[in-house]
């Protein structure tokens, strides 16, 4: 079998299992990123929070 053969879409390539690993780390990249920017933005408000409780717990999560 020739290498394009094996790039080849169906039971004997590789290239629809290529592709769906591909989108599948786009969808976990895309949600670790939204993840990432909520847990953010609310330790962000957390710091300007007037409640001392917030604001250490908020001052603990930024420096570990």
């Amino acid at each position: 079998m020739t290498p394009l053969e094996l790039l080849a879409w169906g039971p004997t390539g590789w290239l629809d299992e290529l592709t769906f690993a591909a989108g599948l780390t786009l969808v976990v990249a895309l949600a670790a990123f939204a993840f990432g920017t909520g847990f953010g933005a609310l330790a962000a408000a957390g710091k300007l929070s007037r409640s001392a409780f917030w604001r250490g717990a908020s001052q603990v999560y930024t420096t570990v």
